[in-house]
């Protein structure tokens, strides 16, 4: 697990480094910034929706971290965990207006901007990660980030965090068992059909 982490962090670090390489050059994109004697200084906003204690948040601090560390304290990330900057969609329109400057949505939220999103919320398309990896990580998921650009963001990269699946507290095994269970699911047309 911890080793899973550590891969994760240094994903980051490489994901959000060619961030702020390509954000430099758009227009009103919420960098807040200082000149002092060894130059400027970006102080960047990162918000996501996942809690203190989870994979995700622990990432984004040791890639906040690592980023401090590799620019010499030019680049300080300041990570806004479990909301605090508001829901995903609250976030997402904060990023397009130059507001916030990373983000982490699930690609069902931002399929709402961009329906080709739904693609990775397809139930039962993909058996595993090995995969939907070459998928995402190839000319198709380049094309879906691309995408996102006319929306006023900057994709980069996919964050996975699981198969759809559905949680339940009693056992179910075929469609019948779903009979008069309340179902709540992320705002999606897509993941709404399915269920």
């Amino acid at each position: 697990m911890k080793n899973q982490r550590l891969k994760i962090g240094l994903v980051l670090v490489l994901f959000f480094i060619a961030f702020l390489v390509l954000s430099q050059g758009k227009k009103g994109n919420g960098l807040n910034s200082k000149v002092d004697k060894q130059g400027t200084i970006y102080n960047l906003k990162f918000g996501h929706d996942m809690p203190v204690n989870s994979a995700q948040h622990i990432a984004a601090l040791k890639y906040a971290e690592r980023v401090e560390q590799k620019t010499k304290g030019r680049v300080r990330i300041k990570v806004y965990p479990n909301q605090e900057l508001g829901t995903d969609q609250e976030m997402i329109g904060l990023a397009r207006s130059g507001q916030l400057d990373i983000i982490l949505p699930p690609t069902a939220k931002l399929s709402t901007l961009v329906p080709a999103l739904q693609l990775v919320d397809l139930p039962f398309v993909f058996s595993s990660r090995e995969e939907i990896y070459p998928i995402l990580d190839g000319e198709p998921g380049k094309h879906l980030l691309e995408l996102l650009e006319p929306q006023g963001l900057i994709g980069f990269t996919f964050w996975e965090s699981g198969f759809k699946q559905f949680t339940a507290n009693k056992e179910i095994r075929t469609p019948n068992d779903f009979k008069g269970l309340n179902i709540r699911v992320m705002k999606s047309r897509l993941i709404n059909g399915t269920v």
